[in-house]
């Protein structure tokens, strides 16, 4: 079944209602059928409806006081509908039903026993993992998703595609799956061509347009988001990011943190909220989150998690805790290393750099210049670490159009504060659109 924030469209229902009209259950039955259709098409406009307005449209000679004909026709079609889906309609894509009540607003849900559901539900919840083994078979649930027209595998595949370029920008580039921007952004607008309504498919297109920085654009994606679903679109996480990007920092800060609150169990919420904490310099307050439960529980077997202590400790000056994480054993899964010193060579630079060892700073920027597929932002902490300031900001530069999802943040991040006086660094983030550095 799809997550809460999947309904129906409004072509899948009226689809739906036709398919359901020519069984003969409805068929036999032509007061209900004319009920069924009244109430969707009703519910649908956001018409409001009453028994004796229903009464007046539907049946002849109709009164409010001396007729119960819509309150009968109404428990003979739910009990049709009840009978529908238990038999012949078993494994239709939409699910009708009028619960009982006076609005007779009907409910629209997708049907957890057709397969595609079954298969979309298996790829949702692979998403919510932060194990990149975890997103590629998601991302594979939804590769297959892609010839039926279906909106939220669509946007979910542009989903998985983001989440996966968001990891390889983050670890080896040995074992990730690369992924190109312009194709993310097309299953966006492929998910809105089937159903242009869709508030995830606005949204994931507002978060392709972000790592693209194209700014303009994306605040017009995901203002159209909040205008179909204003709730839904409060709980994901890629408007903080836009929002941050942009300075409008308060924003951000309280719609992460109050997803944390709402969610002390969602891990990604929470290492969310400690990233975003970290790169605004709560560094007091990220502690909070690395001695919480869920950190101690995935330091020996997350990237993002061993990432952020090792920085926010370091932001913090306490090499001997950034010493205590880095000398963890590696750990794998099947796709790649969980390893900081494969994973997170510059970042390690800058701490022995920190600790005073210059040379094992030069040693490591040495080795990561030797091999051209290192990432560039681990090859320009390295620089920073020895001094080579213009060197590090020449490759950010040179390398701007990857799609690194750092870039968006470029302006905030603690690690490349030595940057910040520089001019070159100043018109760097000018050509980006980014604010300036405080």
């Amino acid at each position: 079944m799809p997550e809460l924030h999947d309904i129906p469209s409004r072509d899948e229902v009226l689809q739906q209602l036709q398919h359901m009209l020519l069984s003969a259950i409805f068929k036999n039955a032509p007061n209900r059928a004319m009920l069924l259709v009244f109430v969707v098409e009703r519910t649908l406009a956001k018409q409001r409806m009453t028994e004796d307005s229903i009464g007046k449209k539907l049946f002849p000679g109709y009164t409010k006081d001396a007729s119960d004909d819509v309150r009968v026709t109404a428990t003979h079609l739910r009990k049709s509908l009840t009978r529908y889906f238990a038999s012949e309609g078993a494994t239709d894509l939409v699910v009708i039903e009028l619960p009982q009540g006076p609005s007779y607003r009907t409910r629209f849900t997708y049907n957890p026993k057709k397969n595609i559901i079954r298969r979309y539900e298996l790829g949702r919840s692979l998403l919510n993992s932060l194990r990149y083994s975890d997103l590629v078979i998601g991302y594979s649930v939804f590769i297959n998703l892609i010839n039926v027209r279906f909106a939220p595998g669509h946007s979910s595949l542009a989903d998985s595609q983001l989440r996966l370029t968001l990891i390889s920008h983050f670890t080896s580039r040995r074992n990730a799956l690369r992924v190109d921007l312009s194709e993310v952004e097309g299953y966006c607008r492929s998910a809105l061509e089937i159903d242009p309504a869709y508030w995830h498919a606005h949204y994931m297109l507002g978060a392709v347009e972000s790592w693209q920085r194209n700014w303009n654009a994306a605040r017009k994606s995901f203002a159209k988001a909040f205008e179909l679903d204003p709730v839904k679109a409060s709980n994901c996480v890629y408007y903080p990011v836009f929002l941050l990007a942009v300075g409008e920092v308060d924003r951000a800060l309280a719609m992460v943190r109050a997803t944390a609150l709402m969610s002390p169990g969602d891990i990604l919420a929470q290492f969310a909220a400690a990233l975003f904490l970290h790169v605004t310099r709560n560094f007091g307050e990220v502690k909070k989150y690395i001695d919480g439960p869920l950190f101690g529980a995935t330091l020996q077997n997350n990237w993002l998690a061993l990432s952020i202590s090792v920085m926010n400790m370091l932001a913090l000056g306490d090499l001997t805790e950034v010493d205590r994480l880095l000398s963890r054993p590696e750990q794998q899964d099947m796709w790649h290393s969980y390893s900081m010193r494969d994973n997170s060579l510059g970042l390690i630079a800058l701490v022995r750099a920190e600790q005073g060892n210059r040379a094992e700073a030069q040693a490591i920027l040495a080795s990561l210049l030797e091999d051209p597929d290192n990432r560039p932002e681990q090859v320009a902490m390295a620089h920073i670490a020895v001094g080579q300031i213009e060197e590090a900001i020449a490759l950010l530069r040179a390398s701007l159009d990857n799609g690194n999802p750092m870039w968006m943040w470029l302006n905030l991040w603690p690690v490349f504060d030595p940057l910040k006086g520089h001019p070159a660094f100043k018109d760097l983030l000018v050509h980006m659109g980014l604010p300036g550095p405080d």
